[in-house]
């Protein structure tokens, strides 16, 4: 998972890059600092967060 960040950081920028992190999922150290949006069970309960940041970046989302 840290190579495929990495990746989207080079291409995207750090700031245009955010982490989903299920909670049972022990963080690793690496992610320290890296902004990410925890969630439970499924990414259905961070839908609303997720298309916030989505927006805040300037993209066009349909739902």
């Amino acid at each position: 998972m840290i190579f495929e960040l990495g990746f989207f950081y080079g291409k995207l920028g750090r700031s245009n890059v955010c982490c989903l992190l299920k909670q049972s999922v022990e963080k690793s150290s690496d992610l320290d600092g890296i902004a990410y949006i925890p969630f439970t069970e499924s990414i259905d309960e961070i839908e609303y967060d997720t298309l916030k940041e989505l927006r805040e970046s300037n993209l066009k989302v349909k739902i």
